[in-house]
């Protein structure tokens, strides 16, 4: 098994040291001890997704072509 400590990679022996609120097995009580975070991952540029392509604003194609439509009215009926 591995050390818990982020920053350590060594293996646990016949000892193990953890800490009475934690799960995380240490290879020594430097590492259990020592509050070390987890190094920084460079931030990559994220490709827009489908939810960022819905909310854009729409892009510009020129003047709006008429297209004809066929619209259909029902007859109103009589009261009789």
């Amino acid at each position: 098994m591995k050390c818990g400590h982020p920053q350590c990679s060594r293996g646990i022996g016949l000892v193990s040291h953890r800490r009475w609120f934690s799960n995380r097995l240490y290879c020594s009580r430097a590492c259990r001890d020592n509050y070390a975070g987890r190094p920084r991952q460079p931030v990559e540029p994220q490709i827009p997704g489908f939810l960022a392509s819905l909310f854009e604003p729409p892009k510009a194609l020129g003047t709006p072509v008429p297209v004809a439509a066929l619209v259909r009215v029902r007859p109103r009926r009589r009261p009789g």
